[in-house]
């Protein structure tokens, strides 16, 4: 029903998915504790600006990164060690449409393997879920009078994917019986 669901976050030098690169991927399969989490080194120094936003330091990628080409290879590993590839693969993003599916698409072109990618951006799920909410963004589904998620990290890859299936999982409660429902639901809605 939603055992081939895939949720992942980028965090990036900048906000342009067309110019700028990731410096940290998470990744994790839908109530499972399975998952991939990396910094990734950058060429360049990071602007302050996102250094305040996610918290990650220049120093942090000197010493806990890896290369891009390794971050991808171990995404994709994650991805053929944890899903089922001869179905489709739902992938799961908070802002996906604008974001981080680009940034993804980038990544995909690595892969030695062919994936039948089902995208899913959950703005779109809260939207058909919460018509009359005025903005769809993670930090105002988090708040007590809408989900009441905690996202002790916020900007950081992986609190940002588990904030992400904690808000989805109480989206679909009661409303979609599986995976192929959401996607079907919410496939025109931006």
């Amino acid at each position: 029903m939603f055992d081939n669901t895939l949720i992942m976050d980028f965090e990036t030098t900048g906000l342009n998915p067309f110019h700028d690169t990731i410096i940290e991927i998470a990744a994790k399969k839908f109530r499972s504790p399975d998952n991939y989490s990396t910094l990734v080194k950058s060429k360049n120094k990071l602007d302050t600006k996102i250094v305040e936003i996610t918290k990650i330091t220049d120093k942090m990628l000197e010493e806990d990164g890896i290369s891009p080409r390794s971050a991808a290879h171990g995404f994709g590993k994650f991805i053929q060690n944890s899903f089922d590839l001869s179905k489709p693969l739902f992938i799961l993003a908070h802002n996906g449409n604008s974001f981080d599916f680009i940034f993804f698409k980038n990544i995909i072109n690595k892969f030695e393997f062919e994936l039948d990618i089902r995208y899913i951006d959950t703005i779109s799920v809260s939207k058909f879920v919460n018509p009359r909410l005025f903005s769809h963004r993670l930090a105002t589904l988090c708040h007590p009078n809408i989900y009441n998620v905690a996202n002790e990290t916020a900007h950081r890859a992986m609190s940002d994917v588990t904030t992400t299936e904690k808000i989805f999982e109480k989206m679909i409660y009661r409303r979609f019986t599986s995976i192929e429902d959401v996607y079907n639901k919410i496939e025109f809605i931006c």
